[in-house]
């Protein structure tokens, strides 16, 4: 819902560092623009206090040192890369974007003199997210900036995926297996009024070696109190 920025790094899949600020595009826009498009003082004061913010998180994340590959994710990003040039959606999420810091630069003192309407036009926005564009894209120039990056690389996963591969880890062959679920590698808990816990789960059968061999089944996992 725009409401905050995330800033992480690591080298592995868990981060060594995490940060969350509370900068998001929908936030910003409510809390600081009282017109559309915004008066040239609001832009200049917002743009100060989202580097001070930035600011004073930038070496807690470098501190295991700089990053060199860095990667932007979420809708803000995707759309700034869309009407900076990159591809769009439509040709696949294999197709490498990057956003370029001059770019961005030069186009967010562009949407800085544009009304929501103008900025919905652009490829890639949504009407919805029109409004809070200009304010995401300060920040994430200001990210940009200070973390001293020419370019990011969008990722096309985000929040949603990231709760899939996180629920993944938690389940599948080897971890159901006490459960009498050892093939089960995707499934979603209810508790039913006759105290077990079911689950309708993805079922891998045991001789399948690829997604076909993939069939929904519902069963009882295991008690929801077990003593």
């Amino acid at each position: 819902g725009g409401g905050s920025l995330e800033l992480a790094s690591g080298i592995d899949e868990d981060p060594d560092a995490a940060i969350s600020l509370p900068l998001g595009a929908g936030r910003l826009t409510r809390n600081w623009f009282t017109a559309d498009p915004p008066p040239h003082e609001e832009v200049r004061r917002l743009r100060r206090y989202v580097r001070a913010e930035i600011g004073r998180a930038v070496g807690d994340i470098i501190r295991y040192g700089r990053p060199d590959h860095p990667v932007a994710t979420s809708k803000t990003f995707r759309q700034l890369a869309r009407i900076a040039g990159a591809a769009p959606s439509g040709e696949g999420p294999y197709v490498k974007r990057v956003l370029r810091r001059d770019d961005l630069r030069e186009w967010t003192e562009r949407l800085a003199t544009m009304s929501s309407a103008e900025r919905a036009e652009l490829p890639g926005v949504s009407a919805r997210r029109a409004p809070q564009l200009l304010a995401g894209a300060i920040v994430a120039d200001a990210t940009m900036d200070l973390f001293e990056l020419p370019e990011v690389e969008l990722c096309p996963w985000a929040l949603r995926e990231g709760i899939i591969l996180r629920r993944l880890d938690l389940t599948g062959p080897g971890v159901t297996d006490r459960f009498g679920v050892g093939g089960t590698d995707l499934g979603v808990s209810v508790a039913a009024p006759d105290g077990r816990l079911y689950a309708y789960a993805v079922i891998r059968l045991q001789d399948s070696t690829d997604v076909r061999g993939w069939v929904p089944m519902m069963r009882p996992v295991l008690p929801v109190n077990p003593t």
